[in-house]
């Protein structure tokens, strides 16, 4: 982190509250030295340097050179010497350090204006912290209420969203600056040459994205497609699946199709697979299997008793193929067939684990593939030969034996049209969302449906609310990486680089994963083993704040996309670019140098994100905003905010998933012994039961993953800012609101955390049916400090109020 430069006095420079790598240390520091003008300390330095040079220019009158005939011209060579010397010097003093003296930036970094600014974000932060507060309410009572009470006034809900929140608005914030640049980006002058090479590849890589946004945008011209693009697909599909079911046996005749779905078209109907961190191996990749990727009504929904969606789904159907065409005359038989094989593939699921097998072994599970064959007709392309050797890790085993079931029944009972149309039908409700807008608006009520609602969906869910942004992200997500750094980087105070703040994010993090380790040693229901392997763990895990590095080099971006050219037929360019990303994703399987976990995670995620496989927290760029992070705040309040939500995501290395996966991130289940593991799952039971009485109901275990995450959270963050800080700091502007506040910079702590989950619900949540893990802001704030002792010490909430409650001791972390 820069230090504050040498032109504030001592006062200015203790008061300025910018988050740097000083105010991390533990003995906090505000002194600075004061330098004398700039001009004067130069023009001295030339001074002294032109007074050095005169012994090195007489260096004659040491020698003994005395011939006759040189005299005369040594002193004429002495004296121009002398004089050019001395012109020099008067140049260098008088001259060249007086002009760049009035050439220096009008403000410097740490002047006038910066102290202004400092004092503006303050006093602005902590009006929306004393606004947000519903101080008439007693904060042992409900917390929530008391932190968070008037934060919807001051943040009224934006149109059309599920719900407003700080994570929603900085969300918001990056599509709407980056759509910004889309629509404002132009290209150079025909016949203009740019010479810089950096410049030259930030524009092919930016013009990637704005030509790919706009081709998805224009509706005038997709209207003139109508949906001829797709129904040309389809014409392929249909004579292929002509040709190879009258020239092979059905089950090779399937296969065919399903490679061209799998792999030309590239959609993952029935299931999918993709390359992968290996779970068992190190710095290893394998590909893996999974169910498909479907959209609005998740693989292994229960149809039982939903005849009014089913009906619904029903009519979808019909009137999407009605307008792009069936393969049969009688559209209604169609419609039949595929609603019959939807409600026996739609519900179909298995078990959660995950099993690595050889392609030969995948033969015997689910024969109605030769997995050989089908996996080389991807990969073949890109000169990789799959072997019946070949690992594969599947996370459907069960899934996988019942579908081959399935499948063979209905070759053998059937034949092989019903299969096939639909296949078909897959591909056309998947790319109608890339045609015209009565294309696309064909699944409006189905949708409507979903959400159990009679009023209009949130347009995000319509395809067209930052859709096209979303389209991008999806398809150019390096891009977009660099776009989000350009928009970031942007809203920095002047002299603020993007890497200051990222540099100042590792440090909070490295010190609250030492909090972490440290508080390990506490627990009593843990044996030496098992805490030492904890320790090792947490000590190990890979902070990553940022975005993948290639995003730094422009040059080497635009080597990657080099062989990519998007025109204005947007259906053409998402086929291109699903057939370029796959590609590249195959690749990885024999290059695992190459794999990043950045790919988890889309680039306007503002959110931190835990990767267990390989025991890697990503902070992304999206999320160092205000109020999770900015600059000028307060070292202390950065330890609320961000470093709450990575004590958070170091919570989830040792909840269900994580704590059977070694320092590495890869599976072994033999590290906690059985009395350990035992009461391991008899505080997660405690906890749920308790959690659902008393706060939310918890219904799947990625909901008891976020509550044992949650309970790390704020109490590791608060712990680490006592341990790292000896004293409080705070700024004069901070101290005196929380006078006005009647608030302590402890029990401000707290509130900051609650502050940054703030949230208003705007309508009914999940109009997908897709459960939520996350329990509502509400439930994880009153819950979390509920069950967080320091909390209770600092408020002094007495035994039996809601946020000190009488209830059985199920802490865990």
């Amino acid at each position: 982190m820069e230090t504050e430069s040498s032109g504030e006095d001592e006062s200015a420079s203790q008061h300025s509250p910018r988050l740097s790598h000083s105010q991390l240390q533990p003995q906090e520091s505000g002194d600075t030295e004061e330098n004398s003008d700039d001009v004067v300390s130069h023009q001295e330095s030339a001074l002294f340097l032109c007074e050095d040079a005169a012994p090195i220019l007489s260096w004659s009158k040491n020698r003994n050179v005395n011939p006759h005939g040189l005299l005369v011209k040594w002193h004429s060579v002495k004296r121009r010497v002398w004089i050019s010397a001395a012109g020099l010097c008067f140049i260098i003093v008088f001259v060249i350090f007086p002009l760049l003296y009035f050439m220096r930036p009008s403000t410097p970094p740490s002047g006038i204006d910066r102290e202004a600014q400092v004092h503006s974000f303050l006093t602005s932060m902590m009006n929306e912290v004393e606004k947000a507060m519903d101080t008439r309410v007693d904060p042992c009572h409900d917390f929530y209420q008391y932190a968070c009470g008037k934060w919807g006034i001051i943040n009224p809900s934006v149109h059309d969203v599920l719900r407003s929140s700080n994570f929603q608005q900085m969300e918001l914030l990056l599509s709407n600056a980056i759509t910004l640049k889309f629509s404002t980006h132009a290209d150079p002058p025909a016949g203009t040459e740019n010479t810089d090479p950096i410049q030259d590849a930030v524009h092919f890589v930016r013009s990637l994205a704005v030509n790919y946004y706009k081709s998805c945008r224009k509706e005038e011209l997709l209207s003139s497609r109508d949906v001829t693009p797709l129904k040309d697909v389809l014409s392929q599909m249909d004579q292929l699946y002509l040709d190879v079911s009258q020239k092979s046996e059905p089950r090779h005749a399937f296969q065919k199709v399903l490679e061209f779905v799998h792999h030309k078209l590239h959609l993952h109907v029935l299931f999918s697979w993709k390359v992968e961190a290996d779970t068992s191996v190190r710095d290893a990749v394998v590909i893996e299997l999974n169910v498909p990727n479907v959209y609005f009504i998740e693989q292994g929904t229960d149809l039982q008793g939903k005849e009014k969606l089913i009906r619904t789904y029903r009519q979808y159907v019909k009137t999407l193929l009605g307008m792009v065409g069936s393969f049969n005359s009688s559209l209604d038989n169609e419609v039949d067939a595929v609603l019959e094989l939807f409600k026996i593939f739609r519900p179909m699921n298995g078990t959660l684990f995950g099993y690595k097998k050889t392609v030969e072994n995948l033969n015997k599970l689910a024969p109605f593939l030769d997995w050989q064959e089908y996996f080389n007709s991807a990969f073949n392309r890109v000169g990789i030969h799959i072997t019946v050797n070949e690992y594969v890790f599947s996370q459907i085993q069960d899934y996988l034996r019942i579908l081959s079931k399935h499948i063979l029944s209905e070759i053998s009972t059937m034949g092989l049209e019903r299969l096939y149309v639909y296949l078909r039908w897959e591909v056309a409700q998947f790319y109608s969302q890339s045609l015209h807008k009565p294309a696309r608006d064909t699944i409006l009520p189905l949708i409507e449906e979903l959400s159990n609602t009679n009023v209009r969906v949130p347009t995000y869910l319509k395809y067209r609310v930052h859709p096209c942004l979303m389209e991008v992200e999806k398809r150019l997500p390096l891009v977009l990486h660099h776009l989000v750094l350009e928009t970031v980087s942007s809203r920095l105070p002047k002299g603020i680089s993007i890497n200051d703040n990222i540099r100042v994010t590792a440090e909070i993090a490295e010190i609250i994963k030492k909090q972490f380790v440290m508080n390990i040693e506490s627990f009593t229901w843990l044996n030496t083993n098992v805490k030492h392997f904890i320790q090792e763990k947490l000590s190990n895990v890979n902070v990553e704040v940022g975005y993948p590095p290639i995003v730094n080099h422009p040059l080497d971006l635009k080597e990657y996309y080099q062989d990519l050219t998007l025109t204005d037929n947007f259906f053409t360019n998402q086929m291109e670019l699903l057939k370029f990303n796959q590609d590249n994703l195959m690749r990885l399987l024999r290059r695992p140098q190459m794999y990043s976990d950045w790919h988890l995670i889309t680039p306007t995620t503002v959110t931190p994100f835990y990767a267990y496989r390989t025991n890697a927290i990503l902070l992304p760029l999206g999320g160092l905003m205000h109020p999770v992070f900015h600059t000028y705040l307060p070292a202390y309040m950065a330890f609320a905010s961000i470093g709450s939500l990575i004590g958070h995501e170091l919570g989830h290395a040792l909840d269900t998933m994580g704590r059977g996966r070694n320092l590495y991130g890869k599976v072994n289940r033999t590290i906690w012994d059985k009395t350990i593991d035992k009461a391991f799952n008899t505080r997660v039971a405690c906890r749920v039961k308790q959690y659902t009485k008393d706060y939310y109901p918890i219904r799947h275990w990625l909901t008891t993953n976020e509550v044992l995450a949650d309970d790390a959270s704020v109490r590791t963050a608060f712990m680490a800012a006592a341990t790292h800080f000896h004293s409080i700091w705070l700024p004069d502007i901070v101290m005196k609101s929380l006078v006005t506040l009647n608030l302590s910079p402890k029990q401000l702590f707290f509130v900051y955390y609650a502050q940054v989950f703030c949230s208003s619900l705007v309508q009914k949540e999940n109009p997908s049916g897709k459960p939520k893990p996350h329990p509502p802001e509400k439930a994880r704030i009153t819950a979390t400090l509920a069950n967080t002792p320091q909390f209770k010490e600092v408020f002094g909430c007495q035994k039996g109020t809601k946020m000190n409650p009488q209830t059985e001791d199920c802490q865990i972390w």
